[in-house]
């Protein structure tokens, strides 16, 4: 390229003054009688040498690029961009080339082609004349396969048009890896962002996904889920086969995500290979329109029970025994050996029922993993050998392999120091009982608000009936707060001798300052934090109203306590006055107030109460309550059952209108959290309230479920006279069976990356000397093993599985000298690279080119070099143009002091004296 340059472009301006000068001395020269041709020439001579003096004043020079630049195109052609072939083609045509240019094309999916040598920039072929291999997207190798074409005297640039979607995910920055290189190579990377989502007005049908379970129990009930897009609204068929069996159903998809399912085979033990495929009218591709999926059958179905109660071994046995094998560790003192012995006989050849008197129990990891189901039945669990290893496993075993627990009857957790994980796992909070020793702190406002409508006599009242209720040995601190904080009476045992002497502490209480409730709590916490009580609890009488509430935060405080076991619960005397639900209609302060103590109960794990009278007396009603919540565990009385979830698993086959009372049952608390389907009618001073009979929850992978009566005994009577016991126990036995069967200490994850797959295997002890090895055996049937990276928390590898079909996975897990292996299968039905739902963004191409390129989203793109890249020569026209000047200013006194006729005769007498002399002029 050649350009024209100015060294002062502003002297361009002389030739103004220049041409005024020349026509003014014109017109006052030349009348019109004299106008005649040479006066003329004369007179565009001066203009032109004008121009040429203007032009040299300018300093007007040509700069010449020297150095050549080679673009090349690398577009992308794989089948995520097939729908976009053209607008490649119109991209590549618009684009802004610099001089001196020329333009090359290479076309990419999994492999590369050169579909234009570097030649001339106005390419005129197609980007659909590539012959590439499409079933992948390889943007980083198409990148290093193009950055060895360019010559090195050249300025190299590469224009990337793709969507950014590398289909081998299992390295995230391979692209931009490829584009440092480049970069390194003084080969600059710019992009265009290819849109290749799925457009609104395509014809579309693509199975997405199974969902399934991958290694179920027989005869429980399992089914596919299989999902399927649509972009339209259409028929189909979908088919379903399992060896020789086929299954077809019609199906009328519409927009959107369709879930069809189809029910899988668990009435015999075996692995079931299946495959999915739907065929729709319209649809515009059949690269993914099948799945594939493996599932294993087992018979093997295995328990772990614990109990202290020999009834709830019998039970257990006649519930559970023809459903899985039993191992059952109980020592009920109560009853003699030999009668256990005779019963024990019984199941000598039965190598499925196993029954231990002892406290003694498996607490490993290991031990715990052949376990499907673990079932704990009235008892204590301090009471067995290494209990706290024991529930520290147990919560590994649900919360991390899925593992289920179920408890019946009386767990005396407010007896068990060191149980607050099984409290914590369980869906219902128990209540309280009055067996050992108990710290109650209460924690009494004694502010100027708490002034107003005898608050605080009505706190001091409440704070005497719960030292009242206090049972010789349980202990009481009392803390009061008012701006400051101070404790009136350390923790002291209540005895009948020194009741009257903490009341009395009690009433000399008077008002003053203002409210601090979250310093009232963090004192209470910070004295009973490390002390040693096998139930700590905290009661907060307040009315809410906290002058500090931007600085105070009682809820962090509660929070703090709940996590080292501390419960807290509240009385609110601020509500005295209140509509009948407790709310002070149009009183924001107060509403707001409320809404604190509630939030402080709930993260807090108490109760709220509230006094509604509004007097200096208390609410019988409202005291009632708070009696029943603190002292009451087993009620042993005849109690109507009601149905809260009638849509659960564990009620099929039973008729929720007719089931029988429950004679007896342990006092608790529904979890808002949990999955509460039966709960008692349990009556209490201020009337009814339901208390959860039976609940249910997730626990991590795992699930955890809780009957408040009992698996034997008489607390079910009326409900084995019915038979409804039968039903209902094998109801929650099949309904808590793990989701799959998982009987080694680590889980083993398969995730597709694209082209690859990554198994990660994460074990439930993390052991930096163990190894790991996968044993990989592709659908062709080469096998070869992998041994895995540790990193850290697991144990990681990828295997190629870019071929569609089964990949048989076998993991050997080495650790202490035992080994452990467990198999998986691998289903890649369709390369990913056909997923035409995936979702793209220029994110990537951003990533890549990481602010040294340009990344254009509309396809208009404009090649610039950077200065110092490139070669220029720079000419100087002056002497020409002073040269022009001085030859134009000759012509011109020759024009203007010569004759046409002797212009003529000088010519004409040159050619006479010529032919005169023979040829030679003289």
């Amino acid at each position: 390229m050649s350009s024209i340059n100015f060294a002062n472009v502003y002297w361009f301006f002389i030739a103004v003054p220049l041409v005024a000068l020349f026509t003014v001395l014109f017109v006052l020269s030349v009348r019109k009688q004299n106008a005649n041709g040479h006066n003329i020439a004369s007179y565009v001579l001066h203009l032109v040498m004008a121009a040429l003096v203007a032009f040299t004043a300018a300093g007007t020079s040509i700069r010449t690029v020297l150095t050549e630049t080679n673009v090349y195109v690398v577009a992308d052609v794989s089948y995520s961009a097939s729908r976009n072939l053209d607008t490649i083609d119109s991209y590549i045509r618009g684009l802004d080339l610099p001089w001196n240019c020329k333009l090359g094309v290479v076309c990419f999916g999994k492999d590369c082609d050169i579909v234009y040598t570097m030649g001339d920039p106005r390419w005129k072929g197609s980007v659909k004349e590539a012959e590439v291999d499409d079933s992948e997207t390889d943007i980083a190798g198409a990148l290093e396969f193009t950055g060895e074409l360019f010559r090195d005297d050249v300025i190299k640039r590469i224009v990337l048009i793709s969507d950014g979607r590398q289909t081998d995910r299992s390295d995230a920055y391979a692209i931009s890896r490829a584009v440092d290189g480049l970069n390194a190579k003084n080969i600059r990377v710019d992009a265009i962002y290819l849109d290749d989502n799925l457009r609104p007005d395509a014809h579309e049908v693509q199975l997405s996904s199974v969902d399934y379970t991958r290694s179920t129990y027989l005869g429980r009930a399992e089914e596919a889920s299989v999902s399927v897009q649509s972009t339209y609204a259409t028929n189909s068929v979908m088919t379903m086969r399992c060896g020789d069996e086929v299954v077809e159903r019609a199906v009328k998809l519409s927009v959107g995500v369709n879930v069809i399912s189809f029910d899988l085979h668990t009435d015999e033990q075996g692995r079931y290979d299946y495959s999915v495929e739907v065929a729709a009218d319209g649809d515009e591709s059949g690269y993914n329109n099948v799945c594939t999926f493996t599932q294993t059958v087992t018979s093997d179905r295995k328990l772990l029970v614990l109990t202290e109660s020999w009834e709830d071994v019998k039970a257990a046995v006649d519930q559970y025994g023809d459903e899985a094998a039993l191992d059952i560790y109980e020592y009920d003192t109560g009853v003699d050996s030999r009668t256990k012995r005779l019963y024990i006989e019984q199941f000598e050849n039965n190598p499925n029922i196993n029954i231990y008197t002892t406290h003694v129990i498996p607490t490993s990891l290991n031990n715990l993993m052949p376990y499907d189901e673990f079932v704990l039945a009235d008892l204590q669990i301090k009471n067995y050998v290494s209990y706290g290893a024991f529930l520290s496993n147990l919560d590994k075993a649900i919360s991390t392999f899925g593992k289920s627990l179920v408890t019946f009857g009386n767990l005396n957790l407010q007896n068990s120091s060191g149980a607050d994980t099984l409290a914590d796992m369980l869906p219902v909070r128990f209540g309280n009982n009055d067996l050992d020793p108990r710290l109650f702190t209460i924690v009494i406002d004694s502010s100027r608000s708490m002034e107003q409508l005898y608050k605080l006599s009505v706190a001091k009242k409440l704070a005497t009936r719960l030292i009242g209720l206090l049972n010789e040995g349980d202990e009481v601190c009392i803390i009061t707060f008012y701006g400051n904080v101070r404790m009136i009476q350390s923790p002291t045992p209540v005895t009948d001798d020194n009741r009257n002497a903490i009341i009395s502490l009690i009433n000399a209480l008077t008002v003053t300052q203002g409210t601090v409730i979250g310093a009232g709590l963090q004192m209470a916490y910070d004295f009973i934090v490390d002390l040693n009580y096998r139930e700590k609890q905290v009661m907060l009488i307040t009315d809410g109203l906290n002058y500090m509430a931007g600085l105070d935060n009682p809820l962090s405080v509660a929070r703090n306590m709940r996590a080292d076991g501390i419960v807290t619960s509240v009385i609110d005397v601020g509500r005295q006055g209140d509509q009948p639900d407790g709310s002070n209609v149009g009183d924001t302060t107060a509403n707001r107030a409320k809404s604190t103590l509630i939030s402080i109960a709930n993260v807090g794990g108490g109760n709220y109460f509230y006094n509604r009278s509004a007097n200096n007396s208390i609410s019988d009603v409202t005291f009632a309550d708070i009696s029943d919540t603190l002292t009451e565990t087993v009620v042993e009385e005849e109690t109507s059952v009601s149905v809260l979830r009638s849509v659960d698993r564990v009620l099929e086959g039973i008729d929720l209108n007719a089931i029988p009372n429950v004679s007896g049952y342990v006092y608790a608390n529904i979890k808002p959290s949990a999955n509460t389907v039966l709960v008692v009618n349990h009556q209490k001073a201020s009337g009814t309230k339901q208390v959860p009979l039976y609940a249910h929850w997730q626990y991590g992978e795992g699930r955890v479920a809780t009957f408040t009566s009992g698996i034997g005994g008489d607390w079910l009577e009326n409900w084995q006279d019915c038979g409804l016991d039968g039903v209902f126990f094998g109801n929650v036995f099949r309904d808590n069976l793990p989701n799959e069967k998982e009987t080694l200490p680590y889980v083993t994850k398969v995730e597709s990356r694209g082209t690859v797959a990554e198994i990660t295997v994460t074990p439930a002890e993390v052991d930096p000397e163990a190894v790991t090895t996968v044993v990989v055996t592709a659908p062709n049937g080469d096998s070869y093993s992998i041994l895995m990276t540790y990193a850290g928390t697991h144990y990681t590898c990828m295997f190629d599985c870019s071929a569609a079909g089964k990949y048989q996975l076998e993991v050997i897990y080495i650790r202490g000298g035992e080994e452990y292996t467990t198999e998986r299968v691998f289903d890649c039905a369709y390369p990913t690279e056909y997923d035409v739902y995936a979702s793209f963004d220029p994110s990537e191409l951003y990533k890549a080119v990481n602010g040294r390129g340009t990344v254009s989203l509309d396809g208009k793109l404009k090649i610039e070099n950077d200065a110092d890249s490139v070669e220029l020569h720079d000419f100087d026209l002056t002497p020409i143009l002073l040269a022009l000047t001085v030859a134009l200013l000759v012509a011109d006194i020759a024009v203007r002091k010569l004759k046409w006729d002797d212009i003529k005769s000088f010519f004409g007498g040159a050619r006479k004296r010529e032919k005169n002399t023979g040829g030679k002029v003289s």
